[in-house]
């Protein structure tokens, strides 16, 4: 079984970089772009990037070209002029301090003997203690007097062993420093293979990271075809126009209800990537409602709804009606590098420049509302 090694390279943040995808976050104008926190935190965690070399090696099946590092020769040991032999053994005991222990048990047997004969109340207590001190001492006393026994050892020479003994270390040494020659030689193409199975590794770092960030960004959400009457907005369908010559029929959805605990929403469109399983939900945010003339859309008004999706892990794309009706090809374009950020943040940028629109309040929303009736009028 080849061994594992342990290789140093580049700071793995350094190696590949996902926090492009942040830079298409937007919550101060239009179009608005929000990004699930719990993939916002993984990107943002360095312990995201790091992936040590033999999660590498086994999941790639690069145990075969890693390079085996070189066992280092072991230097022998030089013998001594002498050697240590056994010498005689002495058994002995401490007669004086035997003495003293035992007068010591004898004299706490005696105490405690007196107290726990009539003991009664707290006596009761202290007559444990003392039998506790009595049974230590006993113990302490039982030891001190047990024999001992030691071994002496000295040195002493014996000169045909040693010759025999640096004549061998001599054969060792020479053996040595043939074995260091063939080490050095050895440890120069093992760097040479190293820096090579490096350059081999880092892709596939790359490749491990990137594929992890595809297991984050998976949506969580269910949805189905709704039979419901769903309520559009005036421009919804003259922009699906543009959406479906811009996007694979099996990844644009409409008329969809996303099952929730409580109920369903019904999002104006979802792009579903058919090959990473991220979803975006795409909105057109009206100003107020034409027929009842009442404020939408306002800010905080979608809290609760953005709030699920991003739970959800699901990405979400909110334009002004404005926006889809003056650069709709621009919209368009916009999603689609969205799409591209999310699918390989460490390539794509957003190039296309859209029209920036403020969000409105509840306040603004209604006096256009109530302006538009009156020219209606």
């Amino acid at each position: 079984m080849r061994p594992y090694i342990s290789i140093y390279t580049d700071d793995p943040k350094k190696i590949i970089n996902l926090k492009n995808l942040l830079s298409i976050e937007s919550n101060n104008y239009y179009p608005l772009v929000y990004i699930p926190e719990q993939i916002k935190n993984k990107i943002l965690n360095d312990d995201f990037y790091y992936v040590s070399d033999n999660t590498i090696i086994n999941e790639y099946g690069l145990s075969n070209y890693s390079p085996i590092k070189p066992i280092r020769p072991t230097m022998p040991k030089e013998p001594d002029n002498y050697k240590y032999v056994e010498g005689n053994t002495i058994k002995f005991k401490t007669s004086f301090l035997g003495i003293i222990s035992i007068l010591v048990t004898i004299f706490w047997g005696y105490v405690t003997f007196i107290v726990t004969e009539d003991a009664s109340g707290y006596e009761n207590i202290l007559s444990i203690m003392l039998l506790i001190v009595f049974i230590f001492s006993l113990i302490v006393s039982i030891k001190i007097n047990s024999y001992y026994e030691k071994t002496s050892w000295r040195r002493e020479l014996y000169p045909p062993e040693i010759k025999i003994l640096k004549e061998k270390y001599e054969i060792e040494k020479k053996n040595y420093e043939n074995n260091m020659i063939n080490y050095n030689k050895k440890m120069t193409s093992y760097d040479s293979d190293l820096i090579r199975f490096q350059n081999k590794i880092k892709p596939k770092k790359v490749q491990y990271i990137y594929e992890r960030y595809l297991r984050e960004i998976k949506s969580k959400i269910t949805f189905n075809r709704s039979n419901d009457i769903i309520k559009k907005g005036a421009n919804e369908d003259s922009f699906l126009k543009y959406l479906i010559k811009a996007f694979p029929s099996d990844e644009l959805k409409i008329n969809m209800a996303v099952n929730t605990y409580k109920s369903s929403f019904y999002p104006d469109f979802l792009y579903v990537s058919k090959d990473n399983g991220f979803i975006i939900d795409i909105e057109i945010d009206e100003r107020y409602d034409f027929e009842k003339k009442i404020p939408i859309h306002y800010i905080n008004s979608d809290d609760e709804r953005n709030n699920y999706f991003l739970e959800q892990n699901c990405f979400i794309i909110r334009f002004a009606e404005e926006q889809i009706i003056e650069q709709p090809e621009n919209c368009c374009m916009f999603i689609k590098e969205v799409i591209n950020v999310i699918s390989s943040p460490q390539t794509y940028n957003l190039c296309t420049v859209i029209n920036k629109i403020k969000p409105w309040t509840y306040e603004e929303a209604y006096l256009q509302a109530k302006d538009n009736t009156r020219r209606n009028y």
